[in-house]
């Protein structure tokens, strides 16, 4: 995963976003096409700091 803990990443997913919904890039093009898959999803969820 290209120096990326797999533990961390594991909790991360588990406990933060859920199955399917972290990824790990490691160069230009690939975050692109993620956040691009990112944006088509049909619900985005996310904290509204100014909410609190």
């Amino acid at each position: 995963m290209n120096g990326v803990n797999d533990k961390n990443f594991e909790f991360w997913q588990k406990n933060c976003v859920g199955d399917g919904n972290a990824f790990v890039v490691s160069d230009y093009l690939s975050l692109v096409t993620i956040l691009a898959k990112i944006a088509k999803k049909e619900k985005l969820n996310f904290i509204d700091k100014n909410g609190f």
